[in-house]
């Protein structure tokens, strides 16, 4: 064990699984400071499988930290049972999350998702998870690929409606399946009801 990873008991008998720290930031929210940490847990590394995503929040009382929110088993994202770093970001004026991306890979195809993890409704949450960017190449006589379709994303939060949550802009851009060039854009807003990024309406 070390001050990244840690080595523990996996539910199996005589396995073990690897944690690590994907990420662990402070900020200031709503007069409060508090720290987001996210951890990666892995039991193998073979192609297919995922890693687990727990979550903690900590927040300061006087002179210590205590844990006010933890929600194991988040979601499971990635391959070879490794997710890259997260990153903070904020979805709100007053309101922080993590923005983890995975990718995967496999017979010619490649994705890339992007999951954004937040505390809301006294727990820890996806509350928006979305497959960016994906292409198919096919591999030539000559050894080289070429691309057959594929499509990119951007996402772009701005102040909408809500006071306490941004608005997101997702465009998608690239060529479709029928070989045609295409661009999308869809709009989403924060649903109390749901808990996550609902879309509204798209062009």
């Amino acid at each position: 064990m070390n001050d990244k990873e840690a080595i523990i008991p996996a539910q199996v008998p005589n396995q073990t699984a690897i944690v690590h720290i994907n990420l662990m930031t402070c900020f200031w929210e709503s007069l409060e400071e508090k720290c987001l940490v996210v951890t990666d847990k892995s039991f193998d590394n073979c192609h297919v499988c995922q890693a687990e995503i727990d979550s903690a929040i900590f927040q300061r009382m006087h002179d210590s930290w205590e844990l006010t929110v933890f929600q194991p088993n988040v979601i499971a994202l990635g391959s070879f049972g490794y997710v890259p770093k997260g990153e903070l970001i904020q979805i709100g004026p007053d309101k922080h999350a993590a923005l983890v991306k995975s990718s995967w890979n496999g017979q010619g195809y490649e994705g890339e998702y992007n999951t954004i993890i937040a505390e809301t409704n006294d727990s820890i949450q996806v509350v928006f998870n979305l497959l960016i960017s994906e292409i198919e190449e096919s591999l030539e006589k000559d050894g080289t690929t070429s691309l057959k379709w594929g499509y990119s994303s951007k996402m772009e939060f701005f102040p909408g409606a809500r006071s306490d949550y941004y608005d997101l802009k997702v465009t998608q851009f690239g060529v479709n399946k029928e070989g045609m060039k295409f661009k999308h854009v869809r709009f989403y807003t924060f649903s109390d009801t749901e808990g996550r990024y609902m879309m509204v309406s798209h062009q």
